[in-house]
């Protein structure tokens, strides 16, 4: 899993931004965010999240995170992300926590279903609908390829 990441992660983010967009790092990039289980519920992560929503806004760039937690994607979504992208890496050799078996093999079977990964993104100008963030890297691109041929 650990070699397949960086390739995965790039396809993610290349479903969500221009060429130009990654280029710049014209974004940004929440890395981790981890709540010690004694301080769960509290909205700690949420306010974190808000926080660097404000931080995008005043400077008109977008949010990117990656998840593998399904109720972390949730809050996220609550938060206004919209995914980009969900992949399952590691298949027929991890099982869905990323561990193989208790002897250090690869996992089997219907054990081997691999790690689940969202790339979500949060645009500060409005929250888009899945179609219309869709529509506008499109858009970006035919405005990438136009620039660079003119």
């Amino acid at each position: 899993v650990t070699i397949q990441y960086p390739s995965i992660l790039t396809a993610v983010k290349q479903s969500a931004f221009t060429a130009s967009r990654l280029r710049k790092m014209d974004y940004n990039y929440i890395f981790m965010i981890g709540t010690l289980e004694s301080a769960r519920g509290r909205g700690l992560a949420t306010t974190y999240v808000q926080r660097c929503q404000e931080t995008a806004r005043k400077h008109n760039k977008p949010v990117w995170l990656e998840t593998g937690s399904e109720k972390a994607r949730r809050i996220y979504m609550r938060l206004g992300f919209t995914e980009a992208m969900n992949v399952r890496m590691g298949e027929g050799s991890v099982t869905e926590e990323g561990w193989g078996t208790s002897k250090g093999q690869e996992a089997e079977g219907n054990d081997a279903s691999g790690v689940r990964l969202w790339g979500l993104v949060w645009w500060p100008e409005y929250h888009m609908e899945k179609e219309e963030h869709k529509q506008r890297v499109e858009e970006e691109k035919l405005g990438e390829r136009r620039w660079r041929y003119w």
